[in-house]
């Protein structure tokens, strides 16, 4: 999408959409557009819409479409309130409105799956670049850190409204660049990392209030892992190649473990002797000995960019998404082999485990725009649902610009993840087979 076109998406009725799945219901978007002048009788439609090959009709009549470059459709409309209804196969039927004032409107859509054991259930507005997600394990909040934002944005899971934004002091805030949390239950906290400052900063889960700054005594911090019992807690400094380990009573950085690259995804062995670190820049994982604090070994599954790292609830089996391969690899921590990798597409970014084991989510960003990952691409992305034990894809849903945070709620019912280009978190509601 080139700078001449904007849309601001408002959604209908209180940010909620609910449906009934496996059936075929229209969904209602209001979408109003703001476009730069051009033209006082016709006006262009440009339409960035999934599945491809979904049927589409303007204000009830078949659209006249025709490529305008890089997967987009285009139509021409008079100006005025118009209707777009997509539709296809195998698909839920939707129809969104549009008012064209003048120039070029651009519109973004996509359908959802007919039975899918995935229902849409609502799109929460954030601040800008939501870069993470999680549930609070109440079950009461959805939390997002903002990249470009001053916190962490916190939507209720009754009403998915925002209840408010999570900010640490001023001078910490307007440096945005927050990045991924962490939850110590048994603690009441919260703990953000922001990447601007090195520091991570603490909030109470209860009370909603800040508690305290943490200086990682590393550069750029990305992703924080607590120990079982929240003694220690890991952190992964993308800049300064290091690893901080922090005393989670006195809150102060005990020392810092170097590696060999840019870390990201951190992720312990069940027994907690061994720490493995996804480097990002060589694709490379390391094995640390945190006796010693120092590597043991480093496993190499084909080079890449390796991002994030889970662990198996029931054993030391091992999940890491590769962004630049575009692969998942499982692999074995009793002796570091790898046991199986499938190809899940375009920039896989965040997994997640369903509580049981059963399977693994991953947020896939879809093929970067030519120009820059921080402008739109020409394809949605994906969310995709893999069996743990195969690795084969058993579901999938559209994302829309960039699927970046993901998590899964402790009850399996809720899946969430963040638009990080669109500013806004969709959820899912997981059925099963007996819903």
């Amino acid at each position: 999408m080139t700078s001449a076109f904007k849309s601001i998406f408002l959604p209908f009725c209180n940010n909620i959409i609910s449906g009934t799945a496996g059936s075929q219901v229209t969904w209602t978007v209001l979408l109003l557009i703001i476009t730069p002048v051009l033209s006082a009788d016709e006006h262009t439609v440009i339409l960035k819409v999934f599945p491809e090959e979904c049927a589409l009709r303007i204000d009830n009549r078949e659209a006249d479409v025709s490529p305008s470059g890089n997967g987009y459709g285009m139509v021409t409309v008079s100006e005025g309130n118009h209707s777009l209804s997509l539709s296809m196969a195998g698909y839920v039927s939707k129809t969104v409105f549009f008012q064209a004032y003048s120039g070029t409107t651009f519109i973004e859509e996509k359908l959802e799956k007919e039975d899918s054991p995935f229902l849409l259930f609502a799109e929460l507005r954030t601040g800008n670049q939501p870069k993470s997600v999680i549930f609070t394990p109440d079950g009461n909040y959805i939390m997002t850190a903002l990249l470009d934002g001053r916190g962490i944005d916190v939507f209720s899971t009754t009403s998915y409204e925002k209840i408010t934004t999570l900010e640490p002091p001023a001078r910490y805030a307007e440096l945005r660049g927050f990045v991924e949390m962490a939850v110590l239950p048994g603690k009441h906290q919260l703990w953000v990392s922001q990447m601007t400052t090195g520091y991570i900063h603490v909030f109470d889960l209860f009370s909603l209030q800040y508690l305290r700054s943490i200086d990682t005594k590393g550069t750029w911090p990305k992703v924080i892992l607590p120990t079982e019992d929240e003694q220690v807690v890991y952190v992964s400094n993308w800049l300064s190649g290091t690893v901080s380990v922090i005393d989670a009573e006195t809150m102060e950085t005990v020392s810092t473990i170097p590696v060999d690259g840019t870390p990201r995804g951190l992720e312990l062995t069940l027994d907690e002797r061994y720490l493995y670190v996804c480097l990002y820049d060589n694709g490379s994982i390391q094995k640390i000995d945190l006796q010693q604090e120092k590597t043991v070994a480093t496993l190499d599954f084909g080079g890449g960019s390796k991002r994030h790292i889970l662990r198996h609830p029931e054993g030391d089996i091992f999940f890491v998404s590769d962004m630049y391969s575009g692969y998942i690899y499982k692999f074995s921590g009793t002796d570091d082999t790898l046991l199986l990798q499938t190809r899940v597409g375009h920039n896989p970014n965040t997994i997640d485990i369903s509580p049981d084991g059963r399977y693994l989510y991953v947020s896939t960003r879809g093929p970067n725009n030519p120009e820059t990952y921080l402008k739109k691409g020409y394809v949605f992305g994906k969310v995709l649902r893999l069996d743990t034990a195969t690795l084969e894809i058993r579901d999938w849903i559209w994302g829309r610009n960039q699927p970046t945070g993901l998590a899964v709620s402790s009850d399996e019912t809720f899946l969430a993840y963040s638009n990080f280009l669109d500013h806004s978190v969709e959820v899912y509601r997981i059925l099963e087979p007996e819903d």
